[in-house]
C-alpha cells in the first residue's frame, strides 16, 4: 500500500516538473525571439550578442516569418503570467509594496540620460567626459561595456558611481546584474539575455531596475508588475548607425504615458532637432548626440557640456 502511495506521489511530481519545464522553455524561447528581432533592428544601444545560441537563432528565424508579432507577444505574456505571482494577483501585498518603492525611486528618474560607448567614451577619458556631461545637466548615467570582464571594470564602476553620487546623478550599470549586486550600485538596466531572470534579480538587487520594452506597452506593463522601476521604448527615431532600425511610433509613447505608472524613457536617434517631440517621456537616453563633438568646439570635452545643455533646452522638459 505504501509503495503505491509513493509511486503515485513520484508520478505527480514528475508531471509537475515536466509542466514547469515546458512553461519555462516557452517563456525563454519567446522572449529571446521577440527581443532578438527588436535588438537586431533597433539602435546600437540594443545590439545582438555574438554568442546567440543556435536555438535562439532558430527562434528568430521562425519569428521573422510571422505575419503578426502580436501572436508571439501574446504567447510571451501568457508564459510570463504563469510564472509571475504578481501577474496572477496571488501576491497583491508584495505588488503594493513594490509600487510604493517604485514611486519613491521614480523621483530620480527624470531628465537627460547619458549612456556610455566603448568608442566615444573610452576608459582613459570617461571620467572627464562624465564630469562635463554633469556640468551640462545630466541626470542619469549608464555605464555600458559589452566586451570587458567584470574584474577589468570593477574599479572603474566604483569610480563612476562615486562621481555620480557626489553630483546627485543616478548611476546605472548595463546588464551585469551579478556585478551590480556585488558592488551595490544604484541602478541596473536589463537587456534581452537578463530579463528572463527579472524576478530573481529583483529579489537580490535593491536598487533601481530599468528594462527595454522596444515598442510594446504590453511588455512594459508586464515588467512594471514584476518590479521594474522604469521602462525604455525605442528606437523612437531612425538611427544613423542602424539604417534598418524600426522606430517606435511616437503614439506608443503617448499611450504608454496613459497606462504605465512607472517612469518612461525613450531612446534611439534622439538629437537636438527631434527631441522636442518627446514630451511624453520622463527621460531621454542619448549616446552619439551627447558624446560626439561639433566641428567648432572640441577643446577639453567642453562640447559634451554644450551638447547636454542644448539637448535639455531643445527638449523643453518641465520638471
Amino acid at each position: 500500500m505504501k509503495q503505491n502511495i509513493d509511486s503515485n506521489a513520484n508520478s505527480k511530481n514528475e508531471s509537475q516538473n515536466s509542466e514547469l519545464k515546458e512553461t519555462n522553455d516557452c517563456y525563454q524561447s519567446n522572449i529571446n525571439s521577440l527581443a532578438n528581432k527588436k535588438i537586431l533592428e533597433s539602435s546600437n544601444y540594443f545590439e545582438c550578442s555574438e554568442k546567440t545560441s543556435l536555438d535562439s537563432k532558430r527562434d528568430f528565424a521562425s519569428f521573422s516569418k510571422a505575419k503578426n508579432k502580436k501572436i508571439l507577444e501574446s504567447k510571451f505574456l501568457k508564459c510570463t503570467q504563469s510564472l509571475s505571482p504578481t501577474q496572477s494577483g496571488r501576491d497583491s501585498k508584495n505588488l503594493s509594496i513594490s509600487t510604493k518603492n517604485s514611486q519613491d525611486k521614480s523621483q530620480r528618474l527624470k531628465g537627460l540620460y547619458g549612456i556610455s560607448d566603448t568608442i566615444l567614451t573610452p576608459h582613459k577619458t570617461i571620467t572627464e567626459q562624465l564630469q562635463k556631461a554633469i556640468e551640462g545637466g545630466l541626470s542619469i548615467f549608464q555605464y555600458r561595456d559589452k566586451h570587458s570582464k567584470d574584474s577589468e571594470i570593477s574599479g572603474l564602476v566604483l569610480e563612476l558611481q562615486e562621481i555620480c553620487d557626489s553630483n546627485n546623478v543616478l548611476f546605472v550599470l548595463n546588464d551585469r546584474y551579478e556585478l551590480a549586486i556585488r558592488l551595490g550600485v544604484s541602478g541596473l538596466h536589463l537587456g534581452r539575455d537578463e530579463v528572463i531572470r527579472l524576478e530573481e534579480i529583483r529579489r537580490e538587487f535593491k536598487g533601481i531596475i530599468g528594462i527595454s520594452c522596444y515598442d510594446s506597452i504590453e511588455l512594459a506593463t508586464t515588467f512594471q508588475n514584476m518590479g521594474a522601476n522604469y521602462v525604455a521604448f525605442g528606437a523612437v527615431f531612425a538611427s544613423k548607425t542602424k539604417t534598418n532600425a524600426i522606430p517606435c511610433p511616437l503614439n506608443v509613447l503617448e499611450q504608454a504615458k496613459k497606462h504605465i505608472k512607472i517612469p518612461i524613457c525613450s531612446i534611439g536617434g534622439i538629437c537636438v532637432s527631434n527631441v522636442d517631440k518627446l514630451s511624453n517621456c520622463d527621460m531621454i537616453a542619448v549616446i552619439s548626440s551627447l558624446w560626439t563633438p561639433s566641428k567648432t568646439n572640441m577643446k577639453d570635452f567642453d562640447f559634451i557640456r554644450d551638447n547636454a545643455k542644448n539637448l535639455i533646452e531643445s527638449w523643453k522638459y518641465n520638471n
